[in-house]
């Protein structure tokens, strides 16, 4: 029940919001920021009490398959690494909501309602069992954030808002097709029983599958060569919603790669993983040399977005262990921190009007608060040593150290050297740099202040106190190295009914 809840909650809250008229500005805000708040103490409420075991929902016989006899199931499960998830999702969600009255105006209460929107779909695509569930959540998550960036964006927001959703919808169509023949041949859409009804299926079948799902993950990520869309929608949509886009919904991808594909096409991972490993370290160095050229904020950012997820699905098809492990606290330390740089980023772009990081030279002495601020979250960015970070990155180059040998383990960590280059480019650029006269903005507000300390505090506190992530997930990451979900959510001997 518990998990049902959490689920519907985010719709509940758009639809109360959806219920207060336009015109009480005041209240929207009020409505929004309690009803964000609430989700993220829910959330937290039930990973606080799961003590690293996973647990599950009734399995409720939803609709059968057209063409197929497989019933898709209304069902949910979540162990640590979902509600890790979760967490993360709910705690941005509520600074976005918070901040997003500097981008939206008049027009907060659609803002917030699409804001609850994206959240409810995100929350979906960690909690659902069933792939068809998943697809559908997964498909759900386009028409919200895409009207948040052409209806709240930037100049160029129609035309990102159109990449984001063709790329987005292109790549998830042969994943929609290999769902219904999964469905036909096997006559099952929950994930384990369809792993375990390939074994009869014909292998060249089986990868034209494997690709299909690898390829809607990709393009969500995104790696390198299927990132066409982010750097324009990272750039367009307002700072909240790019906060959100690359700190929640960009894990998405890379859940879906240990969530899904690697339970369901374990032969196949182990057969083409050096692939997705060369296409992971280009994304990295591809990530990092191109951030390094850029002077717009939030390209830079994007880009770097880019590079630090290439790493994540390197260390995930080592299928290592500790990598594994790696890669879990590396998705929550990129949230937090990526979403704090992107709140931060829309700041001074609001101050001055531009967003080239040449532009707002001498912030350091002009706006101390703000440039504390920003400091911090870069030092968590690239991951130094007593932040959330430095545990990630450490564990996965550590896991491809010992499963592929220090050349590939090097040519991963050569983006962490980039990062800090182009990191510490632009704190000098934009801190440190020549004052201009274009340069002067007011200092950060009290209220932005509250939105954005939290997740910058949470990867300080989770950096001196790493455990906190990893003995929530390794009941179910510490066993098969080739697999996180390892459980049938209604079969699982470890899994509690709520």
């Amino acid at each position: 029940m518990l998990l049902h809840i959490l689920l519907a909650s985010p719709f509940v809250a758009a639809f109360l919001l959806a219920l207060i008229p336009g015109r009480f500005l005041r209240a929207s805000l009020v409505a929004s920021t309690g009803l964000a708040s609430a989700i993220a103490g829910f959330a937290l409420f039930i990973i606080s009490g799961l003590n690293g075991s996973p647990i599950a929902s009734d399995s409720i016989s939803w609709f059968t398959l057209p063409g197929t006899t497989a019933t898709v199931h209304y069902s949910l499960f979540a162990d640590g690494f979902a509600l890790w998830m979760v967490l993360l999702t709910a705690i941005l969600v509520t600074s976005v909501i918070w901040i997003g009255k500097t981008c939206a105006g008049e027009r907060y209460k659609g803002f917030a309602a699409l804001v609850f929107l994206l959240e409810g779909a995100l929350f979906g695509c960690f909690l659902a069992s069933d792939a068809v569930l998943f697809f559908l959540f997964f498909e759900l998550l386009v028409p919200p954030a895409a009207l948040l960036i052409s209806v709240f964006g930037g100049a160029g927001r129609n035309r990102a808002a159109i990449l984001f959703a063709l790329y987005t919808l292109l790549g998830s169509a042969p994943m929609a097709i290999a769902l219904w023949a999964l469905a036909t041949w096997t006559g099952t859409t929950d994930g384990m029983q369809i792993a375990t009804a390939l074994a009869a299926i014909a292998p060249e079948k089986v990868t034209l599958l494997f690709f299909a799902f690898a390829l809607a993950f990709a393009v969500k990520t995104p790696l390198f060569p299927f990132h066409g869309w982010q750097a324009e929608a990272y750039s367009e949509a307002p700072a909240p919603v790019t906060a959100l886009l690359s700190g929640a919904m960009a894990k998405v991808g890379v859940f879906g790669f240990l969530r899904w594909t690697m339970p369901i096409f374990p032969n196949e991972v182990v057969e083409y993983g050096t692939l997705f490993i060369l296409l992971g370290l280009a994304t990295v160095i591809y990530g990092a040399l191109v951030a390094m050229r850029q002077t717009d904020i939030k390209r830079i950012l994007a880009f770097s977005s880019l590079s630090h997820l290439g790493l994540t699905v390197v260390g995930a098809f080592t299928l290592h262990d500790g990598a594994i492990f790696g890669v879990v606290v590396m998705m929550v330390a990129h949230g937090f921190s990526a979403g704090a740089l992107f709140l931060l980023a829309g700041i001074p772009e609001r101050w001055n009007g531009t967003r080239n990081i040449f532009a707002f030279g001498g912030l350091a002495s002009q706006s101390p608060r703000f440039s504390l601020l920003f400091m911090l979250a870069c030092l968590a960015a690239v991951a130094v040593p007593g932040t959330l970070g430095f545990v990630g990155e450490f564990l996965i180059l550590q896991g491809i150290w010992q499963t592929f040998g220090p050349i590939i383990a090097l040519a991963a960590g050569l983006g962490a050297i980039l990062s800090a280059a182009y990191t510490l480019r632009m704190v000098q650029a934009m801190l440190f740099g020549k004052a201009t006269s274009t340069g002067v903005g007011p200092e950060i507000r009290k209220s932005e202040m509250v939105a954005i300390f939290p997740l910058i505090a949470i990867l300080f506190v989770l950096g001196f106190a790493p455990k906190l992530v990893l003995h929530s997930v390794e009941s179910t990451l510490g066993q098969a190295p080739s697999s996180v979900a390892n459980a049938i959510p209604e079969n699982a001997p470890n899994a509690t009914e709520r």
